[in-house]
């Protein structure tokens, strides 16, 4: 407390002494690509729990959670079949995300604040919950299921509830549409998307 009360004053004294001055142009770049934000504290507090995922980590943020890592094996498949696909390399996919990790991190509030992720751990963490993404929202949304087995738990005509009525609407789980994220790696790939995204 006593560093913060500190800290605070000394702002201050900086306002006062014209150091620190309002550079409008700064504080609109430091916004311009944050979209995934921190639950407040008062309403994860009064919410206990809604706010934490059950099934799936997407992200840095609940990235290794012990209880969400059996999704791991349905994220993996996706790639497998994302990459099978499209006929490029992960390796290709992995340089085309390098080239925007920066925008990537960017996303997060307090991207100092992520769990610390070295940037070949982050790279492979966005290839695979991206192309999970993808292969939920190609599969249920666009009904091409093919390359999975009708009973496929996850990506199959017969998939649980669950994922054909929750996860695999854009934006219904809190985050961009990934397709949309999807498009800026596949184009400079030669690839498309469902419905002609991409190159």
């Amino acid at each position: 407390m006593q560093g913060r009360e500190q800290s605070d004053r000394q702002w201050v004294i900086d306002v006062v002494n014209g150091n620190l001055k309002l550079n409008r142009e700064e504080v609109a770049e430091e916004w311009t690509h944050r979209c995934i934000y921190k639950i407040p504290s008062y309403l994860n507090d009064f919410h206990k729990g809604s706010f934490t995922p059950r099934l799936v980590s997407l992200g840095p943020l609940h990235h290794g959670s012990p209880r969400l890592l059996p999704m791991g094996y349905h994220k993996r498949r996706a790639l497998l079949h994302f990459l099978d696909r499209s006929k490029h390399s992960a390796d290709g996919y992995l340089k085309a995300l390098q080239a925007v990790e920066w925008k990537l991190r960017a996303c997060y509030e307090g991207p100092d604040e992520l769990p610390g992720m070295e940037s070949p751990e982050f790279l492979n963490m966005m290839l695979l919950d991206g192309c999970f993404l993808h292969e939920l929202h190609r599969t249920a949304i666009d009904e091409d299921t093919s390359g999975y087995a009708d009973d496929d738990p996850v990506f199959g005509r017969n998939r649980a509830y669950f994922f054909r009525q929750q996860d695999s609407r854009p934006g219904a789980v809190g985050k961009p549409n990934p397709v949309a994220g999807l498009a800026d790696f596949v184009g400079p790939l030669g690839g498309t998307l469902p419905g002609g995204r991409g190159a």
